[in-house]
């Protein structure tokens, strides 16, 4: 071999070591990124060590439940003066057969009692007295279609209408459910008993002083049913009370074992709902509300 022949050998070798060694620095390269993009986050791999373990949880501390104060309805007093003249009242038929729902401060310490029944003028009987709340049953010869009592109870805020005879005539008033309250009754008669409070918002005629004359009309609600029986009322605009209704329901009951009756709503609550007048006319006018007179007791 020339030694032209050893060198092109030599050059050769060298040649194809150094592609070698260029080609094995090119596969531990990283790829180029792609212009543009972020790379693709890799999460870290999981530790190898466990994580400690957490101590248990300590026993929770058992309180005992808050006692919450009973709820105690408002008490307010009412006078009832001694008798010294007539006065009349307002009572309305529960029963056809001449039973009547009125107050008791209407009918108590009276020498007579009648019951107005369009043109004839009835004496009426105590058939029963309620002990604590002002509510008494009266019960004449003759009677009228009775009035419904509601199968429940009002709710807050909701109207209710009285119609009877203020001041000795034809009136009304429109009245809103506020709550709850106690009468305790003193003075001639005693008592303590729950009633309705509502806030009156009209009455007819509007040119009354006072809903004097209004007691034992009932409260009616919205579908002509009774949901109380007006007991008291202030002597300016403001608050009406009425028998509560669990009261309503217990002299319900003891007038059930008369027999059954077939009560009759107060008619035309729709369309008389704000015309007071009109519903004055209309419950009064087959005598389901009558007018109650009580005669002052003879003096000794």
């Amino acid at each position: 071999m020339s030694r032209l022949d050893r060198f092109v050998v030599a050059l050769v070798f060298l040649v194809t070591l150094i592609s070698a060694v260029i080609q094995r620095q090119s596969d531990h390269q990283p790829p180029p990124s792609s212009p543009g993009r972020r790379p693709v986050p890799v999460s870290p791999p999981p530790s190898a060590s466990p994580l400690p373990t957490p101590p248990p949880l300590a026993e929770p501390v058992r309180r005992p439940p808050i006692q919450q104060p009973p709820a105690v309805e408002p008490l307010f007093i009412v006078m009832a003066e001694p008798r010294t003249g007539n006065v009349t009242g307002t009572a309305f038929s529960i029963d056809p057969r001449g039973i009547w729902a009125t107050a008791r401060h209407v009918t108590d310490s009276c020498s007579q009692i009648i019951v107005q029944v369009g043109a004839r003028y009835l004496p009426a009987n105590l058939l029963y007295s309620h002990q604590n709340a002002d509510l008494v049953i009266l019960s004449t010869a003759q009677g009228t279609a009775a009035l419904p009592v509601a199968e429940r109870a009002p709710d807050i805020g909701e109207y209710g209408f009285s119609v009877g005879f203020p001041q000795g005539r034809l009136g009304a008033a429109q009245a809103s459910l506020l709550g709850r309250s106690r009468m305790q009754l003193a003075g001639r008669l005693s008592g303590t008993a729950p009633v309705l409070t509502w806030a009156e918002i009209e009455r007819f005629p509007d040119s009354l002083p006072s809903l004097g004359g209004l007691s034992g009309a009932p409260v009616v609600d919205s579908r002509g049913s009774v949901v109380g029986v007006l007991v008291a009322s202030s002597l300016r605009r403001g608050r009406i009370h009425s028998v509560a209704p669990e009261i309503l329901e217990e002299v319900h009951r003891e007038t059930t074992a008369l027999g059954p009756r077939v009560p009759q709503p107060v008619d035309g609550m729709a369309t008389h709902r704000h015309a007071l007048e009109k519903l004055a006319s209309a419950a009064t006018e087959r005598s389901r509300i009558v007018k109650v007179y009580c005669r002052a007791p003879t003096s000794s």
